[in-house]
């Protein structure tokens, strides 16, 4: 038997990103799930592993760009590759923008757009190497239209799309796929 399709998921311990995890698992991938919480990540690993799976749980703050790489490092030490990234770790901010401060503008960046940013940064090289791969950064409809109350979200997943609209283009010659994915309503935290 070949060795598996190796998935990276960040954001992996809920919803969005813990259903990705799944679903990666149950088509054979080998998933390496990441998050903060190292509790949850087990639970879906052990979940992962129970659909015959391999998993690996790695605990990542995605604003961290050394955690990233540390990741990706960590992905190709266990299994020599990374054919699918999906940037996934976000969370928002509810408030109106004037209300929102200074400093929780910088993190929800750090987070929702650095994070992306430094995914896409670590395993491009090794995509290029491999002559393939698929980046799957998840923006928002929100990414695409602006919605009151949301501003800082909001300009996080645009810059989101922008990012993933120049790095599809830029990546095409080497066979790595880049794609945008804009939900709209899901249940989260």
């Amino acid at each position: 038997m070949s060795d598996p399709r190796v998935a990276i998921v960040t954001g992996a311990s809920s919803r969005i990103g813990k259903e990705t995890a799944l679903a990666l698992a149950r088509k054979g991938y080998a998933v390496v799930a990441a998050a903060r919480r190292a509790d949850r990540l087990d639970e879906v690993c052990d979940a992962c592993r129970s659909l015959g799976a391999e998993a690996l749980a790695v605990v990542t703050d995605v604003a961290d760009e050394d955690q990233v790489r540390a990741l990706v490092d960590r992905t190709v030490e266990a299994y020599g590759r990374v054919d699918v990234l999906v940037n996934n770790a976000a969370y928002g901010i509810h408030a109106r923008v004037h209300e929102t401060t200074g400093e929780q503008w910088r993190r929800i960046f750090e987070v929702n757009t650095f994070g992306v940013f430094y995914g896409c940064r670590a395993v491009a090289p090794i995509m290029i190497r491999q002559g393939g791969g698929h980046i799957f950064n998840v923006s928002s409809v929100i990414g695409k239209r602006g919605v009151p109350f949301n501003g800082a979200y909001s300009a996080t997943k645009f810059a989101v799309c922008g990012m993933t609209d120049a790095l599809r283009v830029e990546m095409m010659p080497h066979h790595v796929r880049v794609t945008s994915v804009c939900p709209a309503l899901t249940e989260t935290e």
